[in-house]
Order: structure tokens, then C-alpha cells, then sequence
């Protein structure tokens, strides 16, 4: 019941610029439920990015589409995009690899006042001239995606932030926040269902837990469109205030 609860946590929160991952940390210290490091957790942690991935892809599905249905016409609109976007997720790759092989390891509240900050500076961030996305600000959006693999510093916040600091209107800066996150959360959420579903242990699952999550799923498709409406009217800062409080906790609890 305990990880179930968990895993409602992380579905509604990764529509948020929270730290879902941080929460459920959070959580389990508050709970005092035992962090399972096994193999079997891992896979269920990014099994459960699988909903994520969908409502994603749905929610920007007007984007995308009739780019698609154009390509004749679009692609060297997409071509560019394309070489963006793997350019940032390159930069993201080789964080990883860095944080990996130097076992490198934050506080948790070190990395909730990091999204704190990030999500207050743009209360400040007021642009006069806005501009379009290229090659540099690709390689920097990148760097920030990859910082944002240390516990509690929220992926979702760091990205849309320096976005908007480089330039990009808010809605073109949530637009890129969730493309660079979407070709991680697809292949981590594809290996851990696969992984579980050879290990039969999807198959093992009660419906109730089914029903629960696509109840989650359901409810943070529409905090997801909160947060469009917190974009257009550039008040997603106030996130910041709430951060304080996850902050002050893991920070108290050391975390």
C-alpha cells in the first residue's frame, strides 16, 4: 500500500516543477518507509515514467502533428529542431556519465533550494526582446537538464527556467522543457515496463493498482494544464514559495 502510495506521488508530481523523485524521497523519510534499493524498485520507478511519456506526447499532440503531416514542406524546420534537441540530450548523456563515474551526491535540500531559486528567478526574468532557440542555448539546455539528474533539483523547473533567462517566449521555453525531457522519460519508462513484464511481474499487479494509476495519470494530465495557464500568465515563480517548505523539511531531517 506504502509504494503504491509512492507511485501516485511520482505520477502527479512529474507534471509539476517540484522534484517528483525528491518528493517520493521526502516521503519515505517522512514515513519512514525504508528506501528498496533493489533491482526490482528501479525497474517500477521507470516503468512509472511510461504515463508521463503519454501525457506529454497527448498534451502537445497539436504541435507535432500537423508538423508531421507537412513534412514535405516542414522538415528543414524539423531537421533543426532535430539537431537541437540531440545536441542537448548529447550534453545530457555525458552529465550522466560524469555523475556516474565520479559517484558524485547532493543533499537533498541542497537540491530543492537549487529548484527553489531557479523557480523564483522568474519573477525576475523579463525579457524585452525575445529570441528563438540555436545551437549554443541548445548545448546550455542540455548542461541544465543534466544537472538536474542530482536528487531534488526538478528537471521540469531547471529547463523551463533558463529557457526563459535565454530568451524564449514562456510558451516556447515549456514547449522545449518537455521535448528535451520526453526522449529520457520514453526510453526509461519502454525499459523498465519491458523488464517488469519479462520478470512477470506486471502480470502479478491487483487491477486496483491499474485503476489507481490511470486515476493518477487522468489527474496529472490536468495539473499539467495548470501549469500551461501558470506559463501564459508567467506566474509559475509561485512554485517557488511552495519549494520553501520541501526545502526547510529536508533540510531539518538533513536529508
Amino acid at each position: 500500500m506504502l509504494n503504491q502510495l509512492t507511485a501516485l506521488i511520482q505520477i502527479f508530481t512529474e507534471s509539476l516543477p517540484i522534484s517528483s523523485s525528491g518528493h517520493v524521497q521526502l516521503i519515505q523519510e517522512f514515513l519512514h518507509i525504508p528506501p528498496d534499493a533493489t533491482t526490482v524498485t528501479t525497474l517500477f520507478d521507470y516503468a512509472l515514467h511510461l504515463p508521463t511519456a503519454c501525457i506529454i506526447a497527448l498534451f502537445f499532440h497539436s504541435d507535432y502533428i500537423p508538423t508531421i503531416i507537412g513534412i514535405r514542406k516542414t522538415w528543414p524546420f524539423v531537421l533543426r529542431i532535430f539537431c537541437y534537441g540531440f545536441v542537448a540530450e548529447l550534453m545530457t548523456v555525458f552529465w550522466y556519465a560524469a555523475i556516474v563515474y565520479m559517484q558524485l551526491r547532493i543533499p537533498l535540500w541542497v537540491g530543492f533550494a537549487m529548484t527553489t531559486m531557479s523557480l523564483l528567478s522568474l519573477y525576475f526574468c523579463t525579457p524585452h526582446n525575445y529570441s528563438s532557440m540555436n545551437m549554443r542555448k541548445a548545448l546550455l539546455l542540455g548542461c541544465m537538464q543534466g544537472i538536474a539528474l542530482f536528487g531534488g533539483i526538478s528537471r521540469f523547473a531547471c529547463t523551463y527556467t533558463v529557457c526563459c533567462w535565454m530568451g524564449l517566449r514562456p510558451m516556447r521555453a515549456l514547449q522545449w522543457s518537455m521535448m528535451v525531457q520526453w526522449p529520457l522519460i520514453f526510453v526509461a519508462a519502454l525499459y523498465g515496463t519491458y523488464a517488469l513484464y519479462a520478470a512477470r511481474i506486471l502480470q502479478l499487479l491487483h487491477a486496483s493498482y491499474w485503476l489507481s494509476m490511470l486515476g493518477a495519470t487522468v489527474i496529472a494530465y490536468g495539473l499539467l494544464w495548470g501549469m500551461y495557464y501558470m506559463v501564459r500568465y508567467n506566474i509559475m515563480w509561485i512554485w517557488g514559495i511552495y519549494m520553501l517548505i520541501p526545502t526547510v523539511i529536508a533540510w531539518y531531517t538533513n536529508v
